[in-house]
């Protein structure tokens, strides 16, 4: 799957998503980002002990 299919996936179904790649470009659901403005995507990658 390239990553405009995946994308086209991900946008398209209604579920939280937060997707990270390797270079640690981050990107969080607009959803999850309004109801949670203090969200610190890289926080969470520190977190997740990538």
């Amino acid at each position: 799957m390239d990553i405009d299919a995946f994308l086209a996936e991900v946008l398209s179904s209604n579920e939280d998503w937060h997707v990270s790649t390797m270079d640690t470009v981050t990107v969080i659901d607009p959803i999850i980002a309004k109801d949670n403005p203090d969200f610190d995507p890289y926080e969470e990658y520190q977190a997740s002990e990538f």
